[in-house]
């Protein structure tokens, strides 16, 4: 009897071992663990590698790393996030070309049991790194963005303007289309209405030379996305922004640093040094704005 009750417990208690086990290896393989992530160091080093002439997507490179080193973050260092990073170029020619995010994984030859958790992490860290769960922003900042979008990447392939610089001059320049211009004309520029303009417009009070306060027209659109492609036009009819490599530009970074050359913005700091394309450039950052651009320029 007393051996039949011992061979019982014995069997219960191996039984548990194994589903404890089973269930630490299962959490530890299977779950997305996002601990330790830092996606602005993935960001930076992502753009020094793609040396402003392509456009990189952290997220595939996080991907990868992390399925690779045994489902954390932690421990993996700045060299190896580099060299995955190099593994989506193609630098066989002078104009480099991203590799898709399926033929970086077929090319790493990875055992079917780490490519199923390379997939795993990308759909988890796209989803953690979207819109709707940036916790930055507020309820009325993400309508904002989505507001925007899709007229911003329309706007690229007409007028070449990157999603991301265009989002984020109407983020500072209409202060989250909260601004007067854009809560009563749509504009989200500070367009003004020069004399030959035929369109409807909006007088409002503004300064100009040493503060000096005075009435002036100002272009006023049906929607935001009449304001979004009147903008890019303004820099299209431009020569100075051709001349200063704004539309050659491969990368928001390129693109922002070559608006503030042209005189996009006079923007100062305390010492008297530029800003403008600093400013964009937080701005994006900030947001993961350029993972619009990713999308965009690699499809």
């Amino acid at each position: 009897m007393w051996k039949k009750i011992i061979a019982l417990f014995s069997a219960i208690i191996i039984i548990g071992v194994g589903v404890y086990f089973t269930s630490y290896y299962y959490n530890k393989y299977e779950e997305v663990n996002l601990q330790g992530l830092d996606y602005r160091n993935y960001l930076n080093l992502c753009d020094k590698v793609s040396d402003d002439k392509v456009q990189l997507n952290w997220i595939y490179v996080a991907a990868i790393n992390v399925a690779e080193n045994d489902n954390s973050f932690l421990g993996i260092s700045n060299e190896k996030i580099q060299e995955t990073a190099e593994k989506f170029i193609d630098k066989s020619s002078d104009k480099w070309k991203v590799l898709s995010f399926n033929e970086v994984v077929e090319n790493l030859n990875l055992s079917n049991k780490i490519k199923k958790r390379v997939f795993r992490y990308l759909s988890g860290i796209e989803n953690h790194a979207s819109l709707e769960n940036n916790s930055i922003l507020n309820d009325e900042q993400k309508s904002f963005i989505k507001k925007i979008e899709q007229g911003a990447c329309e706007n690229y392939e007409k007028y070449g303007i990157l999603p991301s610089i265009t989002m984020a001059q109407a983020i500072l320049e209409s202060d989250w289309g909260k601004s007067n211009l854009a809560t009563k004309a749509n504009n989200l520029f500070g367009i003004k209405a020069e004399k030959n303009y035929t369109g409807e417009t909006v007088t409002f009070e503004t300064t100009e030379f040493y503060n000096e306060a005075i009435q002036d027209k100002f272009r006023k659109y049906d929607n935001v996305n009449l304001s979004i492609e009147d903008h890019a036009k303004f820099l299209r009819e431009n020569e100075r922004y051709t001349y200063h490599g704004v539309f050659d530009a491969n990368t928001y970074i390129s693109q922002a640093k070559a608006l503030e050359n042209a005189g996009y913005s006079t923007a100062q700091d305390a010492s008297g040094q530029k800003i403008y394309a600093k400013t964009l450039i937080d701005v994006i950052r900030s947001y993961n704005l350029q993972l619009v651009d990713s999308e965009i320029l690699n499809k």
